[in-house]
């Protein structure tokens, strides 16, 4: 698999049809929404909610979800949008940001769980590991877009980028660490760790704040690795959002175990 993955750069189109570009990205990200989707609506039956529900939640969330990543990564890269202004609405092309997808998901789910008076706990236990799993997949389109890479490194899973997609200030490091794969599989065993937990069948939110905890904290120590990134000091922005999800899943985890009900 790493021979394969550091001797082939990979291209980000897969066909073009006239004027219009079919994208490795864009079909990646697909995959993984309809995997996510496929995952709640299981989840779902054996919580006593009607996959139909899902269906309807995945709609709104998921659009809900794009726009928040969208948004957030073209704050962050504001410097390069400002000027560039007709690329901000191609999110197909990538450039989503993790924190972004939940912000814009908790909202969906937030007036969504409202309006169908169903708990907005027990929609994030079935919700958060279909997520982590479209998140797994997921990443792997940044990889054909050459994007989401780290420091420069000589391990030998490094990834060689092309010199167009090289961050500025780095055009003379040619391999790097691939933290979409770091991401991927870091989400993956976190979905392991959730699903374990979902057949012990715990109180309602410890799924939820497990993943509030965990899949933040990975992003979070991933992103020491991350070149350029605009913050705070010496945190990112997606890391200041990354403590913010965590402190969130403690204080979950806190009241389903010390409180009768939430």
């Amino acid at each position: 698999m790493f021979k394969w993955l550091v001797s082939t750069p990979p291209g980000s189109i897969i066909a073009s049809l006239g004027g219009l570009q079919i994208r490795w990205y864009g079909l990646i990200m697909a995959l993984a929404l309809l995997a996510g989707i496929f995952l709640a609506m299981k989840l779902a039956e054996k919580s006593g909610i009607k996959s139909e529900k899902i269906i309807s939640l995945a709609f709104v969330a998921a659009i809900c979800a794009i726009l928040g990543a969208r948004l957030f990564h073209v704050l962050e890269e504001w410097s390069y949008y400002g000027s560039h202004l007709g690329e901000v609405y191609k999110f197909w092309q990538g450039g989503l940001a993790f924190h972004g997808v939940v912000f814009g998901g908790l909202v969906a789910l937030f007036f969504w769980s409202k309006r169908n008076q169903l708990s907005i706990l027990k929609l994030l236990d079935i919700v958060f590991p279909a997520l982590v799993l479209g998140q797994a997949i997921g990443r792997w389109g940044n990889w054909f877009n050459q994007e989401l890479y780290g420091k420069p490194t000589n391990l030998p899973w490094a990834i060689p980028i092309q010199p167009e997609f090289r961050v500025s200030g780095y055009e003379n490091f040619s391999s790097f660490h691939p933290l979409f794969l770091y991401e991927s599989l870091g989400n993956l065993i976190i979905l392991i760790f959730l699903l374990m937990l979902w057949k012990k069948k715990p109180k309602t939110g410890i799924i939820a704040a497990s993943y509030l905890i965990l899949s933040p904290a990975l992003r979070f120590g991933l992103d020491f690795l991350r070149l350029n990134q605009p913050g705070l000091g010496n945190f990112s922005y997606a890391q200041v959002f990354c403590l913010i999800l965590i402190v969130a899943g403690f204080v979950i985890l806190f009241k389903v175990h010390f409180k009768k009900s939430v």
